[in-house]
């Protein structure tokens, strides 16, 4: 482990913790994730393990990032790797906007996703 992977590990297992806190308190039921780190060797590379950091949400794989290692699109192409992994109709990935509150972190979807959302919110409100 090279110098500083540890803080940086650190600040995106917080980030990862106060986006689960944040949806919970907005009343989405999410499950906490343990660590990429925290798996067994066995378990890390098990097909059967669902992908994502934030579980919970059916249909969903939610990944986050707390900085800015992958561009969008990397992020995204592994957010979608993993929901086609689980079978998951979406994914989504909450990028930390630097130097912001977690209330002003980025959730990035792809636009069929974000256009399902829409049609789907706007059924509802019509019924």
């Amino acid at each position: 482990m090279a110098m500083g992977d540890s803080s940086n590990s650190s600040s995106g297992m917080q980030f990862r913790s106060g986006v689960v806190d944040f949806l919970e308190a907005s009343g989405v039921p999410v499950e906490r994730v343990k660590s990429p780190g925290r798996f067994k060797l066995s378990e890390a590379i098990s097909e059967d393990r669902p992908r994502g950091d934030i579980q919970g949400v059916e249909g969903w794989v939610i990944n986050t990032r707390a900085r800015p290692l992958n561009t969008i699109a990397q992020g995204d192409d592994e957010a979608k790797r993993d929901a086609e992994h689980d079978g998951a109709p979406y994914a989504a990935t909450i990028w930390r906007r630097p130097g912001g509150k977690l209330k002003d972190s980025l959730v990035v979807l792809d636009i069929s996703a974000f256009s399902d959302l829409l049609r789907r919110d706007l059924e509802r409100v019509e019924l």
